[in-house]
């Protein structure tokens, strides 16, 4: 009997909150579901022991896909509380690639990205946790709704980077007040998130329309050959379509 007892307190037990571990603070205050732990309690000493196991996951197996993406490469040691682009730009710096053996790598990033938001918030666009969750991680509130809790995705501007880092940096997710600061704070940052990945389930599709929907077809016009050649229209196009994955 006591050996149930047991086991079943270290499957309920809560993970710290890295976020309250470092400052004595959380964002998302009562609503976190982390554990928070001060710094002269047991618990807390207990999680500082791990901390130096806890950054690098390449031995001993990955908890979660961004953590397994990144356990491929044993010469890296990869902290999981820091941003997963800064991680991989590190990364590319320690491996010393170049363009070429960047783009070979950044693919399977982007991958694992895509799957670290499923794995998150869900998959299915018609969950009430999933759209709960969303609305709990951004710190909107949490509606009792599937229709009040989309809405309310809807009206917030956030980049989707940010949003599938927050629970692993302990970082809130920054609000925008427009579109067009979002679009910009996304190319300054090169938080760029994956548009058309295989791996996006309904739930980040459905965001990914709502943020940028496709716009409707116009008869195009004859393009100018010497503009064309100098690389302008070309240019204009690269930045718009990364504005447009970067959400």
């Amino acid at each position: 009997m006591e050996l149930t007892k047991t086991n079943t307190s270290v499957k309920n037990k809560k993970k710290p909150c890295r976020q309250f571990q470092k400052s004595g603070a959380c964002t998302y205050g009562e609503s976190c579901k982390f554990a928070h732990y001060r710094r002269t309690s047991p618990q807390y000493q207990e999680q500082a022991r791990d901390d130096e196991t806890s950054l690098h996951r390449a031995e001993g197996g990955a908890t979660d896909p961004m953590s397994e993406f990144f356990s491929r490469y044993p010469g890296f040691r990869y902290r999981r509380d820091a941003p997963f682009w800064a991680e991989f730009r590190r990364m590319s710096k320690h491996y010393k690639w170049n363009n070429y053996q960047r783009r070979e790598h950044v693919e399977d990033f982007k991958t694992a990205m895509t799957k670290q938001f499923n794995n998150t918030f869900g998959t299915d666009e018609e969950s009430l946790d999933a759209w709960q969750e969303l609305c709990r991680t951004i710190g909107i509130g949490v509606p009792n709704t599937l229709k009040e809790a989309r809405l309310r995705v809807q009206r917030t501007h956030v980049n989707l980077v940010d949003l599938v880092e927050s629970p692993t940096t302990g970082q809130k997710a920054k609000i925008f007040p427009t579109v067009e600061a979002l679009r910009k704070y996304t190319i300054d940052e090169k938080k760029i998130f994956p548009r058309d990945e295989a791996y996006a389930g309904g739930l980040l599709k459905t965001l990914l329309r709502q943020i940028f929907p496709i716009p409707k077809k116009t008869p195009a016009k004859q393009p100018n050959r010497k503009r064309v050649d100098s690389g302008v229209d070309l240019g204009t196009s690269f930045v718009l379509e990364g504005a447009m994955q970067g959400v």
